[in-house]
C-alpha cells in the first residue's frame, strides 16, 4: 500500500523538479502547461459563481496553494484583481528547488486578513472557495466560506456541521 504524503512534502518535491530553470522559463512552463490542460482542471460549476462576482464588482482575489506562475494564469478565468500563489525560492533569476512561501492553511488566513485591512474589505461580507480541510482557517475568517468538490469524509463533517455551501 502507498503512503500518502502531505502537501508540504508534495510541494516540496514540486519545487525540486524545477531546480536549476530559470523565473523565465518556469514563466514559460506555466503558460503551456495551463495551456495544453491547466484549463481540464477548472472546475466549470464555479463559473457562475465568479459570473455572479465579476456581475457585482467584487474584488476577487486568488489565494492558492499553486505555484505563483500557474496561478498567474487562472488570473483571467476567476477575473481575479490579484493573485497569490506558492512561491519558489531564486537566487539570481535561478530556481534552487526550495520554497520560499507555502500559500496553505493559516497563511492564506493570514494573507487575507493583511490584504482587507489594506483594501478595507469586511471579511465577514466576503467569500472563500476552497476544497481541502487547509482551507479551513480562511473558511473560519470569512462570512460565505463555499466548499468545493471537498476531498475528505472528515471535511464533509465540518462542512455539515458549519451549515457552509458545497458545490459537488
Amino acid at each position: 500500500q502507498q503512503q500518502r504524503i502531505s502537501h508540504e512534502q508534495m510541494m516540496a518535491e514540486i519545487a525540486v523538479v524545477f531546480k536549476g530553470m530559470s523565473t523565465q522559463n518556469l514563466q514559460t512552463f506555466a503558460t503551456q502547461f495551463y495551456a495544453d490542460i491547466g484549463e481540464q482542471w477548472l472546475n466549470l460549476d464555479l463559473f457562475s459563481y465568479v459570473v455572479d462576482h465579476q456581475e457585482c464588482e467584487h474584488r476577487i482575489v486568488l489565494l492558492s496553494e499553486t505555484i505563483q506562475p500557474l496561478a498567474e494564469c487562472y488570473r483571467t478565468f476567476v477575473g481575479a484583481q490579484d493573485v497569490f500563489g506558492t512561491r519558489l525560492e531564486e537566487i539570481h533569476g535561478v530556481l534552487t528547488g526550495q520554497i520560499s512561501h507555502l500559500m496553505r492553511a493559516q497563511e492564506k488566513k493570514r494573507l487575507a486578513q493583511m490584504y482587507a485591512n489594506k483594501h478595507h474589505i469586511c471579511l465577514q461580507d466576503s467569500f472563500a472557495y476552497g476544497d481541502d480541510e487547509a482551507d479551513l482557517p480562511l473558511f473560519k475568517t470569512v462570512g460565505h466560506p463555499i466548499i468545493v468538490r471537498p476531498h475528505h469524509g472528515n471535511f464533509l463533517q465540518v462542512i455539515q456541521r458549519n451549515n457552509w455551501e458545497l458545490i459537488e
